[in-house]
């Protein structure tokens, strides 16, 4: 295994924010005035092999996104980057500092000492060891655990050789600009706003006693249902849902990470706990993947009637739905799970994509609120990758459409004009 050091690591970031000053994705300027800068923190994909995330700042000095760039050749030379925010290790940290202040036994001094193992575009996995047992947490979809052995952790190499890319990248003779195939795109102007997950009571003895999020006699919403309400708000920009307009204000209202009990806006937390119900979704917060497209009721509220697909696909497709002209939710699996042996998973919001310069990756919103800036990824990074899309659409007809089996424990939002 070919390694990368810190500055090679470095060379290829500068590569990488060249390119894209001069090709800007969807013909904008969001790599102008940016240069990279400081290393804001170091993941590990497998042991000894780093994952470095550069910071990349304006040229005031502001924090404008990151550029996560893998120690080993053997790994896509970019794995993920934003355009925004502080980067994901410094959310990480916060994630995990909130967490641990629960509990779970885990000393300060042992956080300081915590690998971070990069699992993907969902899952940061912590080790904390402890004198006679390893303690696992994973972030920001939340699973804590012990063991008495240490755990394998990390990313297998997804090719035995290099990954071509690198070459190009360390060769500062290369003309980057001739080396644009594919194409780039983003709804910019459909952007999802950031909501997080929720908790209510379960009216139940027994609750929801193994879940990190809400503790027992409690549900949480899920990410599915979350996916949803940032797809609505989505969808409320488009002429084609002008009606939604009646809860714009709603919408706007971004939230903030691991407050689960304080939702920061009533109409939106209702969108997300009826998706909850209409999917099915269970107090632990998982969504099977055949009811997703159930939680499309909600848009009767607005007056409207949709139809949603849900199918396996890969970034072809999303490309191919986003140029017919609407935002989409993707799905995919966690990479770990604390041992368990459970599939879990996470849902989000697609809206933008690249196919240029080796790229597949995905613009995605990612439903754990404002601590978590909207990102880049891969979508070979995500196994079994799922596209959840507009289908069809049609006004309400009100004799038509009703279904008296479904009760309604508020008003129609369109009727509240």
């Amino acid at each position: 295994m070919s390694l990368v050091s810190l500055s090679e690591a470095r060379q290829v970031a500068n590569a990488f924010v060249k390119y894209e000053l001069y090709n800007p994705c969807g013909g904008g300027p969001e790599f102008v005035d940016r240069a990279v800068g400081a290393l804001l923190g170091q993941f590990l994909l497998a042991d000894h092999v780093p994952l470095y995330e550069f910071g990349i700042f304006s040229s005031s000095g502001e924090a404008a996104g990151s550029i996560l760039v893998p120690g080993s050749r053997a790994y896509p030379a970019i794995v993920e980057y934003s355009n925004s925010g502080k980067g994901l290790f410094s959310a990480s940290m916060k994630a995990l500092e909130k967490v641990l202040e629960r509990g779970h036994g885990v000393s300060d001094k042992e956080i300081s000492k915590a690998r971070l193992y990069y699992h993907g575009p969902f899952d940061i996995v912590a080790e904390f060891e402890g004198r006679a047992s390893f303690s696992y947490l994973r972030i920001p979809n939340y699973r804590f655990g012990l063991s008495t052995v240490a755990l394998p952790l990390g990313l297998k190499p997804t090719v035995d050789m290099e990954y071509p890319e690198w070459r190009i990248y360390l060769d500062p003779q290369y003309d980057l600009d001739g080396f644009g195939d594919g194409k780039c795109y983003y709804a910019k102007f459909h952007k999802p706003y950031r909501y997080e997950q929720t908790c209510r009571p379960s009216g139940a003895a027994h609750g929801n006693a193994d879940q990190e999020y809400c503790g027992a006699d409690a549900c949480i919403s899920g990410c599915t249902p979350v996916a949803w309400a940032m797809l609505a708000s989505s969808f409320s920009k488009y002429d084609e849902f002008e009606d939604m307009l009646v809860d714009s204000a709603h919408f706007r209202v971004e939230w903030g990470t691991n407050d689960h009990w304080n939702p920061a806006d009533p109409i939106v937390d209702r969108i997300i706990w009826d998706s909850h119900g209409y999917m099915g979704t269970s107090c632990s917060g998982n969504t099977y993947g055949d009811r997703r497209v159930d939680a499309g009721w909600l848009f009767r509220r607005y007056g409207y009637v949709c139809s949603f697909g849900d199918r396996p696909v890969g970034a072809p497709f999303f490309a191919s739905v986003l140029d017919g002209g609407f935002t989409l939710m993707g799905s995919g699996r966690s990479e770990w799970n604390i041992g368990t042996g459970d599939i879990e998973g996470h849902s989000f919001v697609v809206y933008g994509y690249d196919t240029r310069w080796f790229a597949d990756k995905l613009l995605i919103c990612m439903g754990w609120g404002t601590g978590y800036d909207d990102r880049w990824i891969s979508a070979g990074a995500v196994s079994d990758l799922e596209a959840t899309y507009l289908s069809s659409i049609r006004l309400l007809d009100d004799e038509q459409d009703i279904d008296e089996s479904r009760t309604e424990t508020y008003p129609p939002f369109y009727q509240r004009r």
